[in-house]
C-alpha cells in the first residue's frame, strides 16, 4: 500500500509542474489547474480514509526480568 502512495506521489511530483506551464501556456492562468490539482487532493484523502483501522494489535510493554521490553517482540516474550 506504501508503494502505491509513494508512487503516485513521485508521479504526481514528475507531472505536476509540466502540467501547469501547459494549462499556463493553453489558458494563460494557473487557476484550473490548481483547482483540479485540489480535486484530486480531496479524491486522495477519500480513499486514504477508507483504508480502514490498523491491523495489528498494540504490543503490551511489559517488564522482564525487572526491565521494560520496548525491544523485544511479543512473540519472543516467555
Amino acid at each position: 500500500m506504501y508503494g502505491y502512495l509513494f508512487a503516485s506521489f513521485v508521479v504526481g511530483s514528475a507531472f505536476g509542474p509540466y502540467l501547469m506551464g501547459l494549462a499556463f501556456e493553453r489558458l494563460h492562468s494557473y487557476e484550473p489547474a490548481l483547482w483540479s490539482f485540489g480535486v484530486f487532493m480531496l479524491l486522495a484523502s477519500a480513499v486514504i480514509l477508507c483504508l480502514g483501522p490498523y491491523r495489528y494489535p498494540v504490543e503490551d510493554k511489559t517488564r522482564v526480568n525487572g526491565e521494560r521490553a520496548v525491544d523485544i517482540p511479543a512473540t519472543e516474550r516467555a
